[in-house]
């Protein structure tokens, strides 16, 4: 069984992940504005919205397709992320979970990569719900 992420895929869910380390940078600088008053406000969120932006555009023209693909066996799991591989075999699967606090990612833990890591909206929901199923039934 193979999962291949979209184009639309991967460039939502670094969107979604840009959007969420942005606004996670603007509660850090309201809490410095907050400590320090003589901060200019807008100085403080600039940064943020212009890094997400580039980030952004950089995916939309990055590539015609997505980067991400899983592929299960009977014996083995495998994981490439453009020339990233994760290969290992069932004996080494330890679990899965999704994170709690956003950006929300999907974790799988083995005993030989140890965490395997992917943002949760990088496939789409009926993938999503295919792979996350058959990991928990391992």
């Amino acid at each position: 069984m193979e999962f291949k992420q979209s184009r639309f895929q991967d460039v939502f869910s670094r969107a979604y992940e840009d959007i969420c380390y942005g606004l996670w940078c603007g509660c850090v600088g309201l809490l410095l504005y907050f400590i320090f008053p003589e901060i200019n406000l807008l100085s403080i969120f600039i940064f943020p919205i212009i890094i997400s932006l580039c980030t952004i555009f950089y995916a939309i023209f990055k590539s015609k397709e997505g980067s991400k693909t899983i592929a299960f066996s009977e014996h083995d799991f495998n994981y490439i992320n453009g020339d990233e591989v994760t290969h290992f075999t069932w004996q080494d699967f330890l679990g899965v979970k999704i994170t709690k606090l956003p950006p929300h990612r999907i974790v799988i833990a083995n005993k030989v990569f140890g965490k395997t890591v992917f943002s949760y909206y990088a496939f789409s929901s009926e993938q999503r719900k295919s792979i996350l199923e058959y990991l928990s039934n391992k």
